[in-house]
């Protein structure tokens, strides 16, 4: 897992590619970004290519927490 401490207000959008060692596109990984308390803020899961893209609306003074996970799958 790779976790990213973020401290972000308002609208905010996240888009990226998740790939292996061999930077090969990893579909399916799980996408997750969190408040402090780890209550789910949004979530999303890669494309076949590898691509996420997440928007989400941000408040409070809460570092936020971005999290993927290519072992566990979060069903949309």
């Amino acid at each position: 897992m790779v976790v990213s401490v973020i401290d972000v207000h308002a609208l905010s959008n996240f888009t990226g590619y998740v790939k292996d060692e061999d930077n090969n596109p990893l579909s399916g990984a799980s996408i997750v970004i969190t408040d402090s308390y780890f209550n789910i803020i949004g979530y999303t899961s890669t494309n076949s290519a590898g691509y996420y893209s997440l928007s989400v609306t941000l408040s409070g003074n809460s570092p936020y927490i971005l999290s993927q996970d290519v072992n566990t799958m979060i069903p949309i």
